[in-house]
């Protein structure tokens, strides 16, 4: 096998004609290219390696919605087979499992009562969707739902059923890997007693299994792979005012769960202590924690001693562990292969060198781009591998037996990238000196010396979230670089993945200290010539919305004009959204505080431009039809509400192209840009 990628590190040359770049071109892209559905996403390999699975467009440029695709790699003159959905459903996921088997998640449109089904607590009318996961086979003919709950619910009013559909979010828990050729583990949200319930569901038969349920005060933790028992819980109870966590860790000689204090913390404290995996040999947890250190580091705990190794197995220092990635094949099971952390992307540190030549092949081959393996076969005979960009859509590729490569396809072919810019990790200094990561991305022809371009600030949403430097699935990134904006993404105070400091020091500075970043963003692009300061515009979603918002009508607000998407506008009506889960009020919800939008709109300063979908219960569309009702005539506003679109992604071509030329027309007109 190793022999094997000597000669993939020679083929280089004939290689590299596959991604010879198109010659530079000044033309913006058009808001049609970002909108289509990619021509191929969610690609995954079947464990045995004998089938490849994905979304793809099936009616190229006119497709509405991804079809599900089977491509049989024992017979690569077959032409994939193909599902499509219905008129009112949509796949938006697929993935390959063992026995030919194949997991699709769809959803639909659905209006009517949710009783605060939906997982936001959202009560009375309201249009959302229901959503639904499908076990198939390679030849896409039958798809059984592992959670229709219709039979066993005979008696409940039509309500209760639908409320079940809409609040169900079932997913493999435990795929058991190839040690058990046909069962995995699946587990759903029963909301008849608001407990997950898991089952062993054979993917042969389509026959379910009971193996347990979370009790009323403790839930599932980690499960061991080989063969679903459960090694840990969490204890989650509420404490003197404030919630306390507690893992309990499975004694392997008592069968007994005890209480193990190193892992026990209050929601005041705000420490991640993440257990990920379990060395079978030592018998020790791997475990993802901040709690020595400001960067997320893994840590070995050994649950006899009840004791951290003093020394991390894996510390980046400047960046975020994330996880660990074990082995799943009978080869590899359970073995360490590398560690994943936070970088300006994404990024595994393999300890395996088959996996690690690999990756560094194809950084040499594919340079400038961020290279993943995604998938590979229990005998690694074919490795599927991602290769993307900031400036480059997502294009995968096969290896077989360490030597052969082959171009599967490219996300979205008809992209001329040649005016998008490319993205760098930068920081900068608020002005009390906290330093602030952030991403920039200038006009792909800008040079230093050129007179300093328009620019946007885009503040990512959440807030507890963060940004990665690779290609933007809004096609908001490519789409306003290639017309000549810089755009910069500050990591504000607040955000998550960047250490723990930079994380709890947003708690109650919504609208203050968390703005003043995004400002501060904007002076130091002014101060390189990166922005000119007559033409900086802020554009966000979601939490961004809520910045854009503030921006509106904070003070010396250091922009033209302001564009909300999906925004927060009532920091009051989001806290009692939240009082619906006692949890999330606790955690995140009692650090939102600050300056209320909402309470300012007599102060706005700019042009507004409000993009909202109309099935949006993350955010309800209420936010932003009660901000442009305050704000309506005392300042240019528009708000624009789209048809049937979620909060999230993905959103149809439709919608993503009027977000687009709406963004466009906005900067041109009453912004000035």
């Amino acid at each position: 096998m190793f022999n094997s990628l000597k000669k993939l590190a020679h083929i280089g040359a004939g290689f590299s004609a596959l991604f010879a770049f198109g010659q530079v071109s000044a033309d913006p892209i058009p808001a049609d290219d970002l909108a289509r559905i990619p021509l191929l996403s969610n690609v995954s390999l079947s464990a045995d390696g004998n089938h490849l699975v994905a979304l793809v467009a099936a009616d190229g440029a006119d497709s509405e919605g991804p079809a599900v695709s089977v491509w049989d790699l024992n017979d690569e003159q077959a032409a994939p087979r193909i599902a499509k959905a219905g008129s009112d459903v949509e796949f938006i996921g697929a993935n390959a499992l063992k026995m030919g088997q194949i997991l699709t998640v769809a959803r639909k449109p659905y209006s009517g009562e949710t009783y605060g089904c939906d997982g936001e607590g959202t009560k009375g009318l309201t249009k959302t969707f229901t959503y639904k996961l499908f076990f198939t086979d390679e030849k896409l003919k039958k798809f059984k739902d592992p959670f229709d709950i219709r039979g066993t619910m005979k008696g409940r009013g039509e309500a209760m059923i639908r409320c079940f559909e809409i609040a169900v979010r079932g997913n493999i828990r435990s795929d058991l890997l190839t040690l058990d050729p046909e069962n995995v583990v699946v587990a759903e949200f029963d909301v008849r007693n608001f407990r997950t319930e898991y089952k062993k569901y054979n993917l042969r038969t389509g026959k379910t299994e009971f193996l347990f349920i979370d009790s009323e005060e403790q839930s599932v933790g980690l499960l061991d792979p080989r063969d679903a028992t459960i090694l840990t819980k969490d204890k989650v109870e509420y404490d003197g005012g404030k919630f306390k966590f507690e893992t309990l860790i499975r004694d392997p000689e008592t069968g007994n769960f005890d209480i193990h204090d190193k892992f026990t913390w209050y929601s005041s404290d705000r420490v991640g202590v993440s257990i990920v995996g379990r060395d079978e040999q030592t018998g020790k947890f791997y475990v993802v924690t901040n709690q020595f250190s400001d960067k997320a580091a893994v840590y070995m705990y050994d649950p006899v001693t009840r004791e951290f190794d003093k020394d991390p197995a894996f510390a980046h220092g400047r960046y975020d562990a994330a996880s660990v990635i074990l082995g799943r094949s009978p080869n590899d099971f359970n073995q360490l292969l590398g560690f994943v952390y936070e970088g300006d992307v994404r990024k595994a540190y393999w300890l395996d060198p088959y996996f690690d030549s690999i990756q560094k092949t194809f950084e040499k081959l594919l340079p400038d781009t961020n290279i993943s393996i995604v998938d590979y076969s229990d005998d690694r005979s074919k490795v599927l591998v991602q290769s993307s960009a900031s400036n480059v859509p997502p294009s995968y590729y096969l290896l077989r037996d360490g030597s052969q490569i082959k171009k599967l396809g490219d996300s979205a072919p008809w992209v001329d990238v040649s005016s998008v810019g490319t993205t760098s990790l930068i920081y900068y200094n608020a002005r009390d000196g906290k330093e602030i990561p952030a991403l920039l991305t200038l006009p792909a022809d800008f040079a230093e010396g050129d007179p300093a371009p328009p620019a946007i600030i885009m503040p990512h949403g959440g807030p507890w979230a963060r940004d990665y430097a690779d290609w933007d699935p809004t096609g908001w990134i490519q789409f306003l670089t290639s017309r000549g904006y810089a755009v910069l993404q500050p990591q504000y105070r607040g955000s998550f993945g960047w250490g723990r400091d930079l994380w709890v020091s947003g708690d109650g500075e919504w609208g203050q200290k968390m703005q003043d970043d995004k400002d501060d963003g904007a002076a130091w692009m002014v101060d390189l010539g990166y922005a000119d300061p007559d033409r900086i515009a802020i554009l966000g979603y979601s939490y961004g919305g809520f910045a854009a918002f503030a921006a509106a009508v904070r003070e010396d607000s250091p922009y033209q004009c302001a564009i909300a998407g999906a925004g927060v506008a009532d920091l009051t009506r989001l806290s009692r959204v939240w009082s619906d889960n006692s949890l999330q009020r606790y955690l995140q919800g009692r650090t939102v505080k600050g300056m209320n939008p909402m309470e300012n709109t007599d102060k706005i300063t700019m042009p507004i431009l409000i993009l909202h979908g109309d099935r949006d219960v993350r955010v309800p569309i209420s936010h932003s039809q009660r901000f442009y009702g305050k704000v309506e005539g005392k300042a240019p506003a528009k708000l624009v509400e789209i048809d049937d679109m979620p909060h999230s992604l993905p959103w149809t071509p439709a919608q993503k192209k009027l977000m687009l030329d709406e963004i466009e027309a906005f900067l041109t007109s009453e912004c000035g840009m």
